[in-house]
């Protein structure tokens, strides 16, 4: 972790946290704005919650037989070169199985002037990616 990131969790600088989320997601969005239809975008929580829908969704999306994905299963990375920007794998949750424990976990451990910080940061690209999400 770079010491940039070890600062903004020793501070608790959820506002330039959240920025960070922002900017991991522009090349995303900017895609997602001119071909909308190529895209599929899939929320965990759906995933978590209807996994056989989720799942099914998405094979019918993308033609893809995916009726021996196991969410309670570990899945593999993706190789950290694939990521043309810093890369979700750095987490320790990546590519673990599907858990409805980890759905807004973080909000327990943030004061509520915390959490509506975050909320604030991330509103528009959280409305732009709802607005998205129309398959699930």
């Amino acid at each position: 972790m770079a010491g940039e990131d070890l600062r903004i969790l020793r501070e608790r600088d959820f506002a330039s946290l959240a920025r960070n989320y922002v900017r991991y997601y522009e090349p995303v969005l900017q895609v997602l704005n001119r071909t909308s239809d190529r895209i599929y975008l899939q929320q965990y929580e759906q995933l978590v919650v209807h996994p056989a829908a989720a799942i099914g969704a998405l094979e019918a999306f993308t033609g893809l037989n995916l009726r021996g994905f196991d969410a309670k299963a570990d899945w593999p990375k993706v190789s950290d070169t694939f990521w043309a920007f810093s890369s979700p794998s750095d987490t320790p949750h990546y590519g673990r199985a599907v858990d409805p424990g980890r759905v807004r976990s973080y909000v327990e451990s943030m004061s509520d002037d915390e959490a509506q910080v975050v909320l604030d940061v991330c509103a528009g690209v959280s409305a732009r990616l709802a607005r998205s999400d129309t398959r699930s």
